[in-house]
């Protein structure tokens, strides 16, 4: 059957608007036998259905528009509001939002260009950063394809969903040092004040 009164945005991201007024809650139905959905905004954990099963009420409020990220996706998001392409190149930091799948993993990639130049992509002229995600680690791959031109890009978040403990050590690069600036609860671990350039590779590991 078709449902009319929700939305996705690629694969990701799936939107379920309030419909009605003064609404208390929102009809959500939840596809994909098995998988994980997470409310976008608490990371509450929804169950996915091929049968039917899959409609839940989950609850609304005046603070925004219901949405939900599908498990196995890593949303990247930028913690800075800009007035242009340009804006968002030089002030866009980062906050990168992993979703952990079913099988404890996930991935996603990231577009960027100057916001300037026409036709970036014909002429081979972007930032494009590959990320993948499991329950131990978090990495990425680079591939800059406009070099001389500086990406200013920092990623100063990262925030895992789905892990089953609280990881004992974390650290950035394989340092060896205990990253300090973490936090874990209910199975999210966010870790924080990071200076990671969006333009290199990094690995951030969380052991249990």
């Amino acid at each position: 059957a078709v449902v009319s009164t929700q939305s996705t945005g690629g694969d990701a991201i799936m939107v379920a608007p309030v419909t009605e007024a003064a609404a208390k809650s929102v009809r959500v139905y939840f596809p994909g036998a098995g998988e994980i959905w997470y409310d976008g905004e608490d990371r509450t954990v929804f169950r996915g259905s091929d049968a039917g099963a899959g409609w839940v009420e989950v609850p609304v409020t005046m603070e925004g528009i219901p949405h939900f990220v599908r498990g196995g996706s890593v949303v990247v998001r930028h913690l800075n509001s800009a007035n242009s392409t340009t804006d968002i190149h030089e002030k866009g930091d980062y906050i990168l939002e992993v979703y952990l799948a079913k099988n404890g993993a996930a991935a996603g990639l990231l577009f960027s260009d100057d916001g300037v130049t026409d036709h970036t992509i014909t002429q081979d002229m972007y930032l494009t950063v590959n990320f993948n995600a499991s329950r131990s680690r978090v990495t990425s791959e680079v591939k800059l394809l406009y070099p001389g031109y500086d990406n200013l890009n920092i990623l100063r978040e990262i925030v895992v969903s789905g892990l089953e403990s609280a990881p004992s050590t974390v650290q950035i690069d394989d340092s060896g040092e205990d990253w300090p600036n973490r936090s874990y609860e209910n199975g999210i671990l966010r870790v924080t004040d990071l200076e990671l350039r969006m333009q290199k590779a990094f690995c951030v590991s969380y052991e249990s």
